[in-house]
């Protein structure tokens, strides 16, 4: 009897130390963090009714192709091409809206933005290494004002593993009087188009590999007041 309880004490002793080592190696993990890859060049239409269609950079199948466009008249900004999903528009004195797609390929196309009135203005963005389940991002949030500090949003991610980035326009300038990235962040793109009414579209982004909450940061600033919008959100690793 007693040999019989040892045996089974130390049976059980291995088995639960097993299963420790099991569950610690085989805990689900976020996969590899999203990184942003490039940028296109900025288009424009400043006559009459607004259509514009960024050419995408290159890219490949799965990467996330996200388009950002402002209309400088304040009107709403649309799309029609097939596979493309708007993300978030904030409308005022200068509407700006984003949209996003996943590439089948490495020649998805872009979308073809439109609205009623004129001075309008886009660029496309490639970001790789994002979640295939579903929608890439979470907790976007869109804002705006007329100001001269550009401003992200606060973001809450629900995971580890994540980019959070924020995509900004800026109206009628390219004069920064202190220059983004805001501290812990990294700046990816500044580009400014001087035909018409002027724009600058600026992307910044981190790396967030727990969960956090990221406060409001200002993005840089301006010389004057300047009416702007920005999309603030985290991409979700694949």
């Amino acid at each position: 009897m007693n040999k019989l309880l040892i045996l089974l004490f130390i049976s059980s002793s291995v088995f639960g130390q097993n299963m420790k080592f099991y569950g610690l190696n085989h805990r689900p993990q976020p996969g590899t963090s999203p990184i942003y890859i490039a940028a296109s060049a900025i288009v424009y239409d400043v006559s009459g009714a607004a259509s514009t269609t960024p050419t995408p950079p290159a890219h490949i199948a799965d990467d996330i192709l996200i388009i950002m466009a402002s209309n400088e008249s304040g009107s709403t900004m649309s799309t029609v091409t097939a596979g493309w999903t708007q993300i978030a528009q904030y409308d005022g004195d200068m509407n700006v809206a984003w949209f996003w797609k996943r590439a089948a390929g490495s020649g998805t196309a872009g979308a073809t933005i439109t609205a009623a009135d004129t001075d309008q203005y886009a660029i496309c963005y490639i970001i790789r290494h994002c979640y295939t389940g579903g929608a890439p991002y979470e907790d976007e949030t869109a804002i705006g004002d007329r100001t001269d500090e550009i401003l992200t949003s606060e973001v809450t991610t629900i995971s580890g593993n994540r980019l959070v980035a924020s995509f900004a326009a800026i109206a009628n300038t390219e004069e920064w009087d202190h220059s983004p990235p805001p501290i812990n962040w990294t700046l990816n793109n500044d580009a400014f188009e001087g035909t018409g009414d002027f724009v600058t579209f600026t992307v910044i982004s981190r790396n967030q590999a727990a969960i956090a909450t990221i406060a409001q940061a200002i993005i840089g600033t301006q010389t004057y007041n300047e009416y702007w919008g920005s999309l603030t959100l985290a991409f979700k690793p694949e």
